[in-house]
């Protein structure tokens, strides 16, 4: 039977993610009959689709797909299966004040990934999820006076694109 080997393109992210559209080419082989037809699924196997041209994956989530190549004489090749995972989407972040301390911190939530992270450094906030796709907010201390403090966001870059300034705001906390 031919043989039939996958050439996936797209923005490598961590953990086997890619952060970006992905395509797939597909190439087989058979130097007793050649190869007559390369077929794909993503339903499982249950129908198979003539493959012509790169399937491309363009939505976050993991995808599945099998596909197998066909020869001359007829033989069908076992099929095999890849996984494609994409998230092209950072996490967002929440300001929040920590009561117990009094201190400003930061919540992450992330729609593919249940538990993405945060990591503070001196009025910037990271959050990271298992793709590697970021946030980053930088925040500005406010004046504090007596129970009332408060802090602005200066800044908040997704990824690699250019941070931008979001209108005036300042989250104001206090306590008694």
């Amino acid at each position: 039977p031919p043989t039939t080997t996958e050439s996936v393109s797209g923005t490598v992210g961590l953990n086997g993610w890619y952060r970006s559209e992905v395509a797939l080419i597909l190439t087989a082989v058979d130097d007793m009959t050649g190869v007559t037809s390369t077929e794909y699924s993503q339903d499982g196997g249950s129908s198979w689709l003539s493959y012509t041209t790169p399937v491309t994956f363009a939505t976050d989530g993991v995808h599945t797909m099998q596909f197998r190549s066909i020869d001359g004489a007829g033989n069908i090749e076992s099929p095999q299966t890849l996984e494609v995972k994409i998230d092209t989407t950072p996490p967002e972040l929440t300001l929040l004040l920590d009561p117990s301390t009094r201190m400003l911190t930061a919540l992450a939530f992330d729609v593919i990934d249940p538990s993405p992270t945060v990591v503070k450094s001196t009025n910037q906030y990271t959050g990271k999820d298992a793709a590697g796709n970021t946030t980053v907010m930088n925040t500005k201390a406010m004046t504090r006076t007596g129970f009332l403090t408060g802090a602005k966001i200066t800044s908040i870059q997704y990824n690699d694109a250019a941070p931008t300034a979001p209108p005036d705001n300042v989250v104001a906390y206090g306590w008694k």
